[in-house]
């Protein structure tokens, strides 16, 4: 008998694609999102294996509801982007604390095992990279908006560990920069910021100097990863960092960008405090240590950030040609990575 998994958020991004992994499985899913950042063209068509629900987590009858009727949950429903999380503060706190206390209370009456999305946010300003689930956690002052949203996500990693220690069984992954199609530019995360940009023509945003590093996973190998930590016991009440180990300057990035959609719009730095007010703090480095989920998942080798760039501009293209792979206006890509044509340096 096929199991069905609740995915709350599971009409945005990364809950979409974690939708589709669980169907190819042989899986039925009700989906529960509020629409504030989900979209339902992210849902594919399923042969009605798919229920979506429009609701929010802070509803506790319906919580219960559905919980009564699945078999797992993954708990992706979030306040998603920076820009968001600072203009939204209490809202963020809210969503995320007492969202993941009511999902959580849920499946503790009903013994059902629970994943929760966490985040790379929690290791805040730390600055010992390779970052470690065993490391310092140093989200910051309690002045600076930005560390609201790591707060509260240490603190649903906390009840999901007491909820643990009670008896109920539970994942903890903490996402970093995942990126691929249906990712929204609006949202404020950078490489579909930057591949809409570069497709239009418009200035490339890089913010500071353009020194600061980030590590970005293929998001379908992260929601592989995030099944993979279904199936593993071992896996059980530890948070596990989940991401890619490479990491890439923020200039760097935009600037392979441009080489391989063949744009010719300018990179402009930012300041920080222009877009997130002052006393923004941006971390100089964000890099995860993998060594805990590759002793637990079964990892293929990563496609390459050449590979999600591309994917990332053609889902942002909106007219790919299927059969030569070009996006309008900048020719075709070859599956390496290679313009098939010359570009600017």
């Amino acid at each position: 008998m096929s199991r069905t998994l609740l995915v709350t958020g599971g009409a945005g991004f990364i809950g979409s694609h974690l939708v589709d992994a669980w169907l190819a499985r042989g899986g039925r899913v009700i989906v529960l999102d509020d629409l504030s950042s989900g979209r339902l063209g992210n849902l594919a068509s399923s042969d009605g294996a798919v229920e979506f629900v429009e609701g929010s987590v802070l509803d506790q009858p319906l919580l219960s509801e559905l919980c009564a009727r699945v078999d797992r949950v993954a708990h992706l429903a979030s306040v998603v982007g920076v820009a968001r999380v600072v203009e939204q503060p209490e809202r963020t706190r809210l969503v995320i604390e007492q969202g993941s206390r009511n999902v959580l209370e849920a499946c503790k009456r009903r013994r059902l095992p629970v994943l929760l999305a966490s985040s790379s946010e929690v290791y805040g300003a730390g600055h010992v990279v390779p970052l470690r689930e065993e490391g310092p956690l140093l989200v910051g002052a309690t002045d600076h908006a930005r560390f609201v949203y790591a707060r509260a996500k240490l603190a649903a990693e906390d009840l999901l560990l007491e909820a643990d220690r009670g008896g109920a069984t539970g994942w903890i992954a903490r996402l970093f920069n995942t990126t691929g199609p249906r990712q929204d530019p609006a949202s404020g995360m950078v490489l579909p910021a930057l591949c809409a940009r570069a497709l239009s023509g418009e200035p490339l945003l890089v913010y500071g100097d353009g020194a600061q590093t980030r590590s970005f996973a293929h998001v379908a190998e992260v929601t592989e990863a995030l099944l993979g930590l279904f199936d593993c016991p071992r896996a059980r009440g530890v948070p596990v960092n989940v991401g890619a180990a490479s990491e890439i300057s923020m200039l760097d990035l935009a600037r392979r960008v441009l080489r391989l959609s063949g744009s010719r719009s300018p990179i402009r730095f930012v300041e920080h405090e222009e877009r997130f007010g002052a006393g923004f703090v941006d971390p100089p480095r964000r890099v995860p240590d993998l060594s805990r989920l590759a002793a637990m998942v079964p990892l293929r080798q990563p496609r390459g950030l050449d590979a999600l760039i591309i994917d990332t501009l053609r889902a942002h293209s909106g007219q790919e040609n299927p059969k030569t792979g070009a996006i309008p206006g900048f020719g075709a890509l070859s599956s390496h990575g290679e313009r098939q044509e010359s570009v600017p340096s």
